[in-house]
């Protein structure tokens, strides 16, 4: 079980106590709202299709590797600036992810399939969300 830290919107500290699966449950959501296929979920999260089809099926994946955790949580961090942005608006959301990006260079979803592209895209995000700048991550 996992511990973190953050700070709240309202800038309290809070404690959040959570299992891997729970993140991945949270990343396959994001996908399928964001219209993101396995194939590219498993590039931007560091591992195989095979495990993305068997959790989304029913059987939940006890561990991770640190480096797909922590890929796990920057996409979930990602979707919470962006979630920001938009209002909740999934359909800004869907058409803002895949369309190409003046200041990125390109799509963002092309950027998150890099080493450090989840980064990329959290910082661009951080700075054009000013009620979540104090949101530690």
């Amino acid at each position: 079980m996992l511990t973190q830290e953050r700070l709240s919107v309202y800038g309290e500290k809070k404690r959040e106590y959570s299992h891997p699966t729970n993140h991945f449950d949270k990343a396959i959501k994001i996908a399928k709202d964001l219209d993101i296929d396995n194939t590219t979920l498993a590039t931007i999260l560091c591992m195989s299709e095979a495990i993305i089809f068997q959790h989304k099926n029913g059987d939940p994946v006890s561990t991770l590797s640190d480096k797909s955790h922590h890929l796990l949580l920057l996409l979930i961090d990602v979707h919470t600036y962006l979630n920001s942005i938009s209002n909740g608006d999934i359909s800004f959301e869907r058409q803002w992810i895949k369309m190409e990006n003046d200041y990125l260079g390109e799509a963002p979803i092309l950027i998150m399939r890099f080493p450090n592209g989840l980064d990329k895209i959290l910082e661009y995000l951080k700075n054009r969300s000013p009620s979540l700048n104090r949101v530690t991550l």
